[in-house]
C-alpha cells in the first residue's frame, strides 16, 4: 500500500522477488535509476537493465518505436531490444532538442 513515501531499493527488490520470475530486461523510464545500487538490487531478477544516469527529458522513452520493433521482431534478444530502446530514446530527444541532457544505458 502507498504510504506517501518513495519506493526504496529494498521494497523494489522485494516486489521483484515476490513475482517469482526472472525478467530478460528491466527498464526504468524515470530519472537517476542507472546506479550501481539499483543494478545490484535487481541483478537477481533481470538479465539487463535500461536506465538513465541523469534526469530524463519530460517526454520519456519512444514507446512507439521500440514496441513496433518488438512487435516486428518478437524473438529479438534482450540486448537488441535494449539497444532499440536506447537509440530510439536518444533520437526522440534530438528531435525535441533535449539531446544534450539525454542519457540512457543498457547494463
Amino acid at each position: 500500500m502507498f504510504d506517501g513515501d518513495s519506493l526504496t531499493l529494498p521494497e523494489l527488490s522485494q516486489a521483484f522477488a515476490a513475482s517469482g520470475r526472472k525478467f530478460d530486461l528491466i527498464g526504468f523510464d524515470c530519472c537517476l535509476m542507472a546506479s550501481l545500487e539499483t543494478a545490484a538490487a535487481l541483478a537477481p531478477y533481470g538479465g539487463y537493465m535500461a536506465a538513465s544516469e541523469e534526469y530524463e527529458p519530460g517526454g520519456g522513452w519512444d514507446y512507439g518505436a521500440f514496441l513496433a520493433y518488438l512487435g516486428a521482431n518478437p524473438e529479438c534478444t534482450p540486448v537488441d531490444l535494449g539497444k532499440v530502446i536506447c537509440d530510439s530514446y536518444y533520437a526522440k530527444c534530438l528531435n525535441t532538442k533535449s539531446g544534450a541532457m539525454a542519457t540512457l544505458s543498457l547494463i
